[in-house]
């Protein structure tokens, strides 16, 4: 052969070792990525196998934190668990309001014992209260049951009350019936009587017009009689005897009026100072002997100047030489009447007589009369022994003057 046919033979030969060697290289390759994605391939199921655990793992945690933030709340969805800023500022909060609870506790379960602490302090309280409100409305039961009591007594007290008002107004309807019967017959009688006082004045009228006609003879008896008065009016002004002794302590004194001087039990002297002649007190006698007799003292005007010996005594009704006369004039004399009033007089030496005279002393007046329809007070002025009085010069005495005299 030619060189250069045996030159192209050794080409090919190389160019078939070449991809000879090309092929087995490639076989070996291709031999080795099978081989290692063979363990590639395990590595890989190993992994899956360990993600498919992790994931199972995760799943159950989640599904546990899930669960727990469904117990513990502050679980903003149904999505995501419990925050933890939520359940630290709940922590915080029960750390405030509860005493025994730690409020820098990290978590639910440190803050469990306070709790339950709490909780039994709280029962307890709750046990205590339940009892005093038992006691509470045991107590307003029994004064449930009091006031029913008392509603019932008040009750039958109303009723006998009303009964007892029914039977008053009863009586008061009669005793008004009865006053209407007697306010007529007293008409009646105020009629009657009337016409006897217009009789009457008709008559005081004809002695008038008799009396002028003896003014003269009147006249000459009221000088008399004037004469008289002023001297026993100049005599009131004088003392009427003197103390004897007094005792302050017992409230008693002596004075030189006795049983010869006309003085009677009862009967009231003023007590003049001698020096100053000042009024110091009033006696009032109690027994009476020959020439003194016993007195009480009734006032002191001045605890600092007591009645003491030598002191005037005065009593402007008392005349040791005659035993006076009065005639009483009044629609009353206070809580006497007037034949108490009469008594009392005599027990001092006073006569009391009906009619006024000549030989009269006094007027005495008492309460005044009062107009049956208007309710005024008539003037003593219009009264026939008032007038009397004056015409005869007869001493005129307020009541509350005489009744000073006779102590009353």
């Amino acid at each position: 052969m030619s060189n250069s046919n045996r030159g192209a033979a050794q080409v090919s030969l190389m160019w078939a070792i070449s991809l000879l060697v090309v092929a087995l290289v490639s076989i070996f390759l291709a031999y080795s990525a099978n081989s290692k994605i063979t363990v590639l391939e395990g590595e890989l199921a190993t992994s899956k196998a360990e993600v498919t655990r992790f994931t199972g793992v995760a799943n159950g945690l989640r599904d546990q934190i899930m669960d727990i933030g469904v117990q513990v709340g502050w679980q903003p969805s149904s999505t995501e668990g419990p925050r933890l800023d939520g359940v630290k500022s709940a922590i915080t909060e029960l750390g405030a309001n509860f005493p025994s609870v730690d409020p820098t506790a990290a978590s639910l379960e440190a803050i469990q014992a306070g709790l339950i602490t709490d909780y039994t302090a709280s029962q307890s309280r709750v046990a205590d209260l339940e009892r005093q409100v038992d006691q509470l409305r045991g107590d307003l039961d029994a004064r449930q049951s009091e006031n029913d009591t008392a509603i019932a007594q008040k009750d039958q007290t109303i009723a006998t009350l009303r009964s007892e008002n029914q039977d008053l107004t009863n009586n008061l309807n009669g005793q008004i019936v009865d006053l209407e019967r007697q306010r007529d017959g007293l008409r009646d009688q105020y009629r009657d009587l009337d016409t006897r006082l217009q009789q009457t004045v008709d008559q005081k009228d004809a002695e008038i017009v008799l009396a002028i006609q003896g003014t003269a003879s009147m006249k000459l008896r009221n000088d008399v009689l004037s004469d008289r008065l002023n001297r026993v009016a100049r005599r009131a002004e004088m003392p009427d005897g003197s103390v004897l002794t007094a005792n302050a302590n017992i409230g008693k004194a002596w004075i030189d009026l006795g049983r010869r001087d006309r003085v009677n039990p009862g009967l009231t002297f003023e007590v003049l100072d001698r020096v100053s002649g000042l009024a110091k007190g009033h006696l009032t006698v109690l027994s009476i002997e020959e020439e003194r007799a016993e007195c009480r003292v009734t006032d002191l005007l001045d605890r600092y100047n007591p009645i003491s010996s030598d002191d005037l005594v005065r009593n402007a009704m008392f005349d040791p030489g005659r035993r006076p006369v009065a005639v009483l004039l009044g629609n009353g004399y206070g809580r006497y009447n007037a034949s108490d009033m009469k008594a009392k007089l005599a027990e001092v030496g006073i006569s009391v007589v009906e009619e006024l005279s000549y030989e009269v002393d006094y007027l005495l007046l008492g309460t005044p009369f009062f107009d049956e329809e208007t309710g005024d007070m008539v003037p003593w002025e219009s009264q026939d022994n008032y007038k009397v009085a004056q015409g005869l010069s007869v001493e005129v005495v307020p009541r509350r003057d005489w009744l000073t005299w006779l102590g009353l």
